[in-house]
C-alpha cells in the first residue's frame, strides 16, 4: 500500500483552493490528468488519506465543472470519473481514510468506451432491507412485515426485486393472500415490467406479470414496497424532466399526486423529498430521504421513510414503508431488464395498446414475453 501525504497535482488546474475546514465554490478542469495526480488533487481539496493499492494502473482523465462546484461536489464527480474513466473506485474506510482499487472489469470497459468514443452509463447496485407497518386492519397477526431488496440501474434500465423475509397472514375478501417468493418491478429503458412469483398454485399458476410502454412504474403492480424504492434509487430521469405539480403516486394502484418534490442538489439527484396529496385533498403521501451516502462518486440514499395517511380520520399514516441500505456495488449484477420468466407458464397481462372503453389489456398464459405482433394481433382479432 501507499499513500499521500501532501500537495496539489501539476496537471490539475482550478479556480479556488478546496479545503476540508471550508467550502468554497469554484470550478475546475483536468485535461488528461494521470490518475495518481488526480487522486493527489483529491486527497487535498477532501482531507482524507489515501491507501492506494499497488496495482492501480495509470490511466487518463479528462474533467472539467461547468458552473461553480462545491469541494464536496467536485469530489463526487472526481470519483465518478475515475470510475468511469480509469476503473479506480474509492471506498471509505473510516478514521478519515479511504482505499484506492482498481476494478479489472470497470476498467476494461472503461478503455472499450473510450475507444468507441462512448460516454459512460451510470451504473450502481443497491441491497438492503425495507419494512412496510400497515394499520388498516387487514393482517390477521400484526402490521409489519419485512423484506430484503436489490436495486440495479443502468442508464434509462431499472429493476427492483422484493425478497419477502417476514409477511404475516393477510386476508381479503375473506381469503389468505398469497405470499409471493419475489416480487420485481423495471424498466429495460422501454417497456415497464412487473413480475411476481409465487410458491404454490393459488393464483392462476405460480408466475403474474404485467407489462407497459413506459419507463415508469406508471401505477401499476400491486407491492408498496416497489414504489419508495423506485423513488429513492431509480427515479433520476424522472425527476430530471419533472416540469409541473404532477407526481407519480408513491403506491400502486393510485392516480398521480399533486405535490412537490425536491431533490438532492448532488449527483444523481434522487429524491430529499416528496409531499402529494389526491385531487380532493383528504389523502395524504409523502417521503423523506433521512440519510444519504457517498460511494462511488454517487449520493444514494441510506435510509428513506415514506407513508400514506387520510388528512382528517387519522393523526398517524395508514401505513409506513421505511428502507434502509446494507450494500451499494458499482455494477449490476444482472445483465436484461426484462425479468426472466424462466421458460415457465406465466399469467402475462400486457397494456402496450390500452386504448380500449374502459382501458384493458391482452391477456396471455405463456413461458415468454409476447411479441409485439402478438399483442397488437390480440388486441385487434
Amino acid at each position: 500500500m501507499k499513500t499521500f501525504q501532501s500537495g496539489l497535482a501539476a496537471l490539475f488546474t482550478i479556480v479556488f483552493a478546496l479545503t476540508a475546514s471550508a467550502q468554497p465554490s469554484g470550478v475546475f478542469r483536468f485535461l488528461s490528468a494521470d490518475v495518481m495526480n488526480v487522486l493527489e488533487s483529491y486527497q487535498a481539496m477532501t482531507g482524507l488519506k489515501l491507501v492506494i493499492t499497488p496495482h492501480v494502473h495509470q490511466a487518463k482523465i479528462t474533467l472539467e465543472s461547468q458552473v461553480p462546484t462545491s469541494a464536496q461536489e467536485a469530489a463526487r464527480m472526481i470519483e465518478r470519473a475515475l470510475i468511469d474513466q480509469a476503473g479506480v473506485v474509492i471506498t471509505p474506510l473510516g478514521d478519515g481514510k479511504v482505499s484506492v482499487t482498481q476494478n479489472d472489469a470497470l476498467a476494461r470497459e472503461a478503455i472499450r468506451r473510450i475507444a468507441r468514443n462512448e460516454s459512460p452509463t451510470i451504473q450502481y447496485e443497491v441491497r438492503g432491507e425495507v419494512s412496510w407497518v400497515g394499520r388498516d386492519g387487514k393482517y390477521v397477526e400484526g402490521g409489519k412485515r419485512t423484506s430484503g431488496f436489490t436495486v440495479c440501474v443502468k442508464g434509462s434500465q431499472w429493476a427492483i426485486t422484493v425478497f419477502p423475509s417476514n409477511w404475516p397472514t393477510r386476508i381479503r375478501f375473506d381469503k389468505e393472500v398469497p405470499v409471493p417468493i419475489l416480487s420485481t418491478m423495471a424498466s429495460d429503458g422501454t417497456y415497464g415490467y412487473d413480475f411476481r412469483r409465487y410458491s404454490s398454485n393459488e393464483v392462476h399458476g405460480t408466475q403474474v406479470a404485467d407489462r407497459w410502454l413506459s419507463e415508469s412504474p406508471a401505477g401499476k403492480g400491486s407491492t408498496r414496497e416497489l414504489y419508495p424504492l423506485w423513488y429513492a434509487f431509480a427515479s433520476h430521469n424522472y425527476c430530471r424532466s419533472l416540469t409541473n405539480d404532477n407526481i407519480l403516486p408513491l403506491e400502486p394502484g393510485s392516480p398521480p399526486m399533486r405535490g412537490v418534490l425536491r431533490t438532492n442538489t448532488i449527483f444523481p439527484h434522487l429524491p430529499a423529498s416528496i409531499i402529494g396529496t389526491n385531487a380532493k385533498q383528504t389523502l395524504r403521501w409523502d417521503l423523506t430521504t433521512t440519510s444519504f451516502t457517498n460511494v462511488f462518486g454517487l449520493s444514494l440514499p441510506a435510509e428513506v421513510v415514506a407513508g400514506y395517511t387520510t388528512i382528517f380520520n387519522s393523526r398517524e399514516p395508514w401505513s409506513t414503508v421505511v428502507l434502509k441500505v446494507h450494500e451499494v456495488r458499482p455494477r449490476c449484477a444482472i445483465t436484461s431488464f426484462a425479468p426472466d420468466l424462466n421458460n415457465e407458464r406465466t399469467d402475462i397481462r400486457d397494456w402496450t395498446y390500452n386504448n380500449g372503453n374502459p382501458p384493458h389489456a391482452a391477456h396471455f398464459v405463456t413461458n415468454r414475453w409476447p411479441a409485439d405482433a402478438e399483442v397488437k394481433a390480440s388486441y385487434f382479432r
